[in-house]
């Protein structure tokens, strides 16, 4: 046994080569090593299996080099000896694609002996830090990952996992950038939003009447086209794998839930993770602070004399409330999503969590107890004192009317104008709907099948109740919501 021989009138036998053995006598050839087994030596009557988790690429293997880690598994382990005692082969979690005979070093160097088939690679939305490779952290979008190496960010974007840019430069175009002319323009654009929102005094508290004005009708139609694009821009949070198309639309609409990032926000607001966030949360106060200041200023302007005959264009206390409440009943989505980012948590293959919106700020760390402090105050008086208020306002506003308080009344127009007058209070539920898409990314972050179900459940509870309630703009904003309602059977 452990030869052959092919001719029947040779005299002796040939020891089988390596690679083959022979179990049997009297045969005219040798057996080749199955796969997983290998034999290094000439004249054998049996092969030798390749350690524990280890196989061959194929059969009429020659020695123990030629065992690699089974395809899923890497070796973790140094340089193989002779007797095989230093594979250690580990599974590969999701995001790493490990190919027969992965090891440690071929992941690092982006190279095997066996060519670039058999090269273990960090898949495209996933990340890995250079000094611990097999840490695979997810990434959010998971554009910014392409497949490669570990370490690989697109367009010079850093952090774990690819978090943000260096400091001086922001993300546009799939690139970081030098801020340049962003540094001016954004203060410019500070300006111009502050000087807006001053002309839209004269023009949410337009004179109401009986049949809705063309100043009127536009408003409503702004309004409307605002909830959309809040919603897409909320929808576009969702961890939900969406088609190209709708990634597109949603991704060019995150300034709707004050992600600034691709114009330039981080050059503003700087690369921290807290400064940037209280930035953010710091632009509701602004907004009602700037209201007040204009309400005082306008009042002193018409008292200097010269002035007097511009009295009439003088600002009143009921009718700032009003437009400081149309202001935030109009962000109240975008608030509600900007106040749930410190609790949007979404897990790692390496079992770690990351903000959504802030993927470097791992959960359960201080930086995320500074964002939710931050938040806690925000949303304090900005959804719960704002919507409380708004719900004693509604149930009052009936009582207010037969007193004869008009002022009291007219604080919360904003409230009451778009419906008609036995729907008056239908614009808490128009909130609640914001609100509600911002709290089912916050509970079901790590469950896209939990979001799209309960965000269905949101329209159509909501589309039932404006069929029941039938407010003035109910079509219109029905409209909207079966076109998005559409999206959610999209192929994932």
């Amino acid at each position: 046994m452990g030869t052959s021989q092919p001719s029947g009138a040779s005299l002796a036998c040939d020891p089988c080569p390596k690679g083959e053995y022979q179990d049997e006598e009297a045969t005219s050839s040798c057996k080749r090593c199955e796969v997983g087994k290998y034999q290094s030596e000439l004249g054998q009557t049996d092969c030798r299996s390749c350690p524990r988790k280890t196989t061959t690429l194929g059969f009429c293997s020659k020695s123990l080099s030629d065992c690699g880690c089974e395809e899923g598994r890497i070796n973790i382990g140094p340089e193989i000896r002779q007797n095989g005692s230093d594979f250690e082969c580990v599974g590969c979690d999701d995001g790493l694609y490990c190919p027969f005979s992965s090891t440690l070093q071929n992941l690092r160097d982006g190279e095997s002996q066996l060519g670039k088939d058999y090269v273990p690679k960090v898949l495209t939305g996933y990340y890995t830090p250079v000094e611990d490779p097999l840490s695979v952290y997810r990434c959010e979008p998971a554009h910014v990952c392409p497949k490669g190496p570990p370490g690989l960010c697109l367009g010079g974007l850093q952090g774990n996992p690819c978090a943000i840019c260096p400091d001086g430069q922001f993300f546009t175009d799939n690139r970081c950038k030098e801020c340049g002319a962003v540094n001016v323009l954004w203060p410019i654009g500070i300006v111009a939003g502050l000087s807006g929102f001053f002309l839209f005094y004269y023009i949410g508290n337009a004179k109401a009447s009986a049949q809705a004005s063309p100043i009127k009708v536009s408003t409503m139609a702004a309004g409307i086209a605002l909830n959309v694009m809040q919603t897409i821009a909320l929808m576009g949070m969702m961890t939900v794998e969406w088609p190209a198309e709708m990634e597109n639309t949603s991704s060019g609409l995150q300034f709707m839930v004050l992600d600034v990032q691709m114009a330039g926000g981080q050059c503003f607001m700087g690369s921290d993770a807290t400064g940037r966030y209280t930035v953010t949360c710091l632009l509701f106060p602004v907004i009602v602070l700037w209201m007040l200041c204009c309400s005082l200023m306008t009042r002193r302007f018409v008292q200097c004399a010269p002035f007097s005959r511009f009295e009439s264009y003088a600002w009143t206390w009921p009718r700032t409330f009003n437009i400081i409440g149309l202001l935030l009943q109009v962000g109240f989505s975008t608030a509600s999503a900007v106040v749930m980012q410190p609790l949007m948590c979404y897990r790692h293959p390496n079992g770690m969590r990351s903000l959504l919106k802030h993927p470097n700020v791992m959960c359960g760390e201080s930086e995320q107890g500074a964002l939710l402090a931050v938040g806690m105050v925000t949303g304090s008086l900005f959804i719960v004192a704002f919507y409380s208020g708004c719900v004693v306002a509604a149930l009052k506003i009936p009582s207010w009317s037969l007193q004869g308080k008009n002022d009291l009344v007219m604080c919360f127009r904003f409230l009451t104008s778009n419906f008609r007058l036995n729907r008056w209070w239908f614009g808490l539920l128009v909130m609640a709907r914001g609100f509600g898409f911002g709290l089912i990314i916050a509970i079901a972050t790590d469950t896209p099948a939990a979001q799209t179900s309960l965000a269905t459940l949101i329209l159509v509870v909501y589309g039932f109740l404006q069929a029941v309630m039938w407010p003035w703009k109910a079509q219109l904003i029905n409209v909207a919501d079966v076109l998005l309602s559409s999206l959610w059977a999209a192929p994932r």
